[in-house]
């Protein structure tokens, strides 16, 4: 079987194609809420998905983790979420973990009651 320059082409636009179809469901994207002016969002290896609000963008400089709460239900696990910048009454409870930077709370609204989801830390690329 020869196979020519053409369908070699084909197959790779094919697999191209297919790989970038797979990723937008991966991470959600189909599902993500309409984002506020200026929010930028993010999504773990876990699953947990975040819209970061009020929190300055500096992926280029930082590494952004989602650490998911265990108090999250189940059925919310794969929900977007809001984070928002942490207060420094939060920053004095929940100090960060080693080298890293306390950025924020993620929380959803289910019927009124808040649900905290992640905790958003970061730490310097180097």
């Amino acid at each position: 079987m020869k196979l020519s320059y053409k369908k070699i082409g084909l197959f790779v636009l094919i697999g191209i194609v297919s790989w970038g179809i797979y990723e937008y469901f991966r991470l959600g994207l189909h599902t993500r809420p309409d984002m506020p002016e200026g929010a930028w969002s993010i999504v773990s290896k876990s699953g947990t998905r975040a819209i970061v609000v009020d929190i300055p963008d500096e992926r280029l400089e930082r590494k952004y983790f989602l650490m998911p709460t265990a108090e999250t239900p189940e059925w919310f696990k794969d929900a977007w979420s809001f984070c928002e910048q942490a207060t420094d009454e939060q920053k004095e409870l929940n100090p960060p973990d080693r080298g890293m930077r306390l950025e924020g709370f993620c929380s959803i609204n289910a019927d009124g009651e808040i649900i905290y989801t992640a905790v958003l830390q970061s730490a310097p690329r180097l």
